[in-house]
């Protein structure tokens, strides 16, 4: 069983390397995953924000694919 966990958590963790790779080379189908795979996450924490939810959600999106884009992720 925590092989099976360990070997799921390397899948994913893999992918996503993979999709920042790609991202960094432009690719907008990879950009898009990235965000999908967080949207979650995002929302959660565009929550605590003063700013209404969809501007936080709007700025978190922003300031992660910036992120990425200059390397510091």
């Amino acid at each position: 069983m925590e092989k099976e966990v360990a070997r799921e958590i390397e899948r994913k963790s893999a992918l996503i390397v993979e999709l920042v790779r790609e991202s960094r080379k432009g690719n907008q189908e990879a950009m898009q995953l990235l965000l999908d795979i967080y949207e979650d996450e995002i929302i959660k924490f565009a929550r605590y924000t003063r700013l209404p939810t969809e501007d936080a959600i709007q700025s978190i999106k922003t300031e992660f694919l910036e992120c990425i884009l200059l390397e510091e992720l």
